[in-house]
């Protein structure tokens, strides 16, 4: 499946994925929050990947497949960002079916309904399915998804981080973990008021795993700063905490335990190590190589079973990662790049050609550099971004190029509106309707499409709530939802549908001084 997904470059069908996803579920389910991995065998943890399946395919490369004596602990963050997040689940869940005992995949914070929404992995979905449905579905089984694992008597293995209180595995075991499709405390708050049957115990429950699956750790020996037991909010990701050395020295003490493993965080070398003292470690692993274009190298570890809780680094790149350092969360950037200079594009491309039809490809890749300031060999991506001639040709015909790209933003709920390519506000709106819908879908607490002026209030006031000791919220910035109403052209309305609300923002918010009538 795997060589099929990135050699051959094949799409999954849609019931192939239903398929595997029916199948996986009842084994994650039977699964406890925290999965105890037997001692005295070979344990590869691998990071975050967000969608490389170049980088899953060279891990497997390195290391070897799963099977008896050769187990994999996948550390969360199997989607978003990347543009492959559906093949690197598919591969995984079937790992699973196949090896059961020796694939572990624990939960990471992207593995979330709310966070998909924002970071391209349902937008990943509707581009290659349509289908809200199966994204439904998708986030259906990461609740099934385990919160941690423990190596042995050696590691302690979770996306992030260590909770702020004090429990043992026993207690973490009794999570709820079905009832999370949101691991955000303030997103779970919005969408169950006080007083529902759940609110007395929840906040608890929430609580351990956000910090499980949210939290940084501080080092002291850079942030001077920084406290032994410091367990301070995490005001940077908005959730979670900033744990100390001494946190997890004594939550390791508690559970018999010498070194955590997390990831969440893309380090330069791949892999980090912080000195707790006493002989207590923690390790952060990343395995997706170039990872938005920072020119990151990837990693994983390797426990060998010696029971020392120190593991082996095993570094790489993707083979492919020229492709990924375009320095884009995904492609699709770069697609957005090509609407906004299409016309500076067809000058430019018209010049080179003269009165040919075609171009050569390194004509066509000189000129895309040139005018959308890339500096990249753009020839790599001929067969995405022009597509492959039947006959093996090298030339580029140019309105054939052009005609592929139109002015179309396609927003969180699979909505898509297209823009005229003369519209002023579309060099604006473009790259930011995504963003502004987040804020949209956000506010929208019933998702029925509609944000109603209580529901703008409502989520306006939470924020001011969550936000009011973070230097994001700093300074005299206030605004009401009238005023956003207002902004929107739609004084005295009932409520804002999306795309109204996109266009409305980025005309005043995004750039004031434009002269544009809707």
């Amino acid at each position: 499946l795997v060589k099929q997904l990135y050699v051959d470059k094949q799409h999954l069908h849609r019931g192939t994925l239903e398929n595997i996803l029916n199948l996986v579920k009842p084994i994650l389910a039977d699964e406890p929050n925290i999965v105890k991995i037997p001692p005295m065998q070979r344990v590869t943890v691998v990071g975050d990947l967000h969608g490389s399946l170049a980088d899953l395919s060279r891990i497997f490369e390195l290391v070897g497949w799963p099977g008896p004596g050769n187990t994999f602990v996948f550390n969360g963050d199997f989607v978003d960002r990347g543009d492959r997040g559906v093949e690197i689940i598919a591969a995984l869940f079937a790992l699973k079916v196949v090896h059961p005992k020796n694939i572990i995949l624990n939960r990471g914070n992207h593995e979330d309904t709310k966070i998909c929404k924002l970071y391209g992995f349902f937008d990943e979905i509707v581009c290659k399915y349509g289908c809200r449905a199966l994204y439904e579905k998708v986030c259906d089984v990461f609740t099934y998804l385990p919160l941690g694992c423990v190596i042995g008597n050696e590691a302690f293995v979770v996306h992030a981080g260590v909770p702020r209180t004090m429990v043992n595995i026993d207690q973490i075991n009794c999570i709820p973990r079905r009832k999370l499709k949101t691991t955000v405390s303030a997103a779970w708050e919005e969408s169950h008021p006080p007083g529902c049957n759940l609110w007395a115990q929840m906040p608890k429950w929430l609580t351990i795993a956000e910090d499980l699956l949210w939290s940084d750790p501080v080092d002291p020996s850079i942030d001077q700063t920084a406290k032994d037991f410091e367990a301070t909010p995490n005001y940077f990701r908005g959730a979670g905490i900033r744990y100390g050395p001494g946190v997890v020295r004594e939550f390791l003490k508690k559970n018999k335990l010498k070194t955590l493993v997390r990831s969440h965080q893309c380090v330069g070398k791949g892999w980090d190590e912080i000195h707790c003292g006493q002989d207590v470690s923690i390790w952060t692993v990343f395995s997706a190589s170039n990872y938005d274009g920072v020119g990151n190298t990837a990693s994983v570890l390797v426990f060998n079973g010696d029971g020392k809780g120190v593991p082996r680094v095993v570094t790489f790149s993707a083979a492919n990662s020229v492709i990924r350092c375009l320095g884009f969360k995904s492609r699709q950037k770069l697609v957005d790049l090509i609407c906004m200079n299409k016309e500076a594009l067809r000058r430019e491309l018209l010049s080179v050609a003269k009165k040919r039809k075609d171009i050569r490809e390194g004509e066509w890749s000189q000129v895309l550099r040139r005018v959308l300031k890339l500096n990249i060999d753009l020839r790599h991506l001929r067969g995405e971004l022009v597509g492959v001639p039947s006959d093996g040709s090298k030339m580029v015909n140019v309105e054939s190029f052009l005609e592929r790209y139109k002015m179309q933003v396609i927003l969180p709920d699979g909505i898509c509106f297209s823009l005229p390519e003369e519209d002023a506000l579309a060099q604006y709106l473009l790259p930011k309707a995504h963003e502004v819908a987040s804020v949209f879908y956000l506010l929208d607490k019933n998702l029925d499409g509609k944000l109603t002026l209580e529901e703008a209030n409502a989520g306006l006031q939470l924020a001011k709530k969550k936000l009011a000791s973070s230097y994001m919220w700093q300074g005299n910035f206030e605004m009401n939802a009238h005023e956003i109403f207002e902004s929107c052209f739609a004084a005295g309305s009932a409520f804002l549908e999306v795309v109204q609300f996109c266009r409305g923002w980025c005309q005043v918010f995004l750039q004031p001084d434009l002269n544009y009538q809707l």
